[in-house]
């Protein structure tokens, strides 16, 4: 049986977070098709300041996801008042920056605002250098990118940890088991 966004009491919102290359934007579609909700892609986001300066290889300052991060939470609660599911994809490295999600959307979607589910696609750094190096994206690029983000990433209590080592598929199932599972 698979889920679907009627198994939602409540509006949700799945953000999938983790460093460049665990498999957010490959994961986040097909997640949000088995839940019957709307993806949305965080790196659509960025200004091109930050793609331009991404692709060159330079690591973003807080500053520089300041904006970033208000325009996700923005898109993001707008999606959740028209859907029961949304899924998010956004690196959301450190507690900070989840905790600015956390509020935007929150200070947006007042009364109405959807749970928040951070699920974290944890993969070992030969696997992400493997994936990137595999792969052509608009603007992200290099391992020093990723060391980066993997110095930047904060773990703790409220992510939900989720093998992003194996295929697509079962990574989707394994997160829906997990939401099915919260939803009770």
């Amino acid at each position: 049986m698979s889920a679907g966004a009627d198994d939602f009491r409540r509006v949700t919102l799945v953000v999938l977070m983790g460093v460049c290359g665990c498999g957010k934007s490959t994961v986040g579609p097909l997640l949000a098709r088995q839940l019957g909700g709307e993806f949305v892609e965080g790196d659509t986001l960025h200004s091109e300041h930050n793609k331009l300066k991404m692709a060159g290889g330079t690591p973003l300052t807080d500053e520089d996801r300041e904006p970033w991060l208000a325009a996700v939470a923005a898109h993001a609660a707008e999606r959740a008042q028209r859907h029961r599911v949304v899924v998010l994809s956004c690196s959301a490295l450190k507690a900070k920056y989840r905790a600015q999600l956390r509020r935007g959307v929150e200070a947006r979607a007042g009364a109405s605002a959807p749970r928040l589910v951070w699920v974290w696609l944890q993969c070992s750094q030969a696997e992400l250098s493997r994936r990137l190096s595999a792969r052509a994206h608009e603007f992200l690029s290099g391992d020093a990118l990723l060391e980066s983000q993997l110095r930047a990433l904060e773990v703790d209590e409220q992510l939900e940890a989720v093998d992003a080592e194996a295929p697509a598929p079962s990574v989707v199932a394994s997160i829906v088991a997990l939401l099915a599972r919260d939803a009770r």
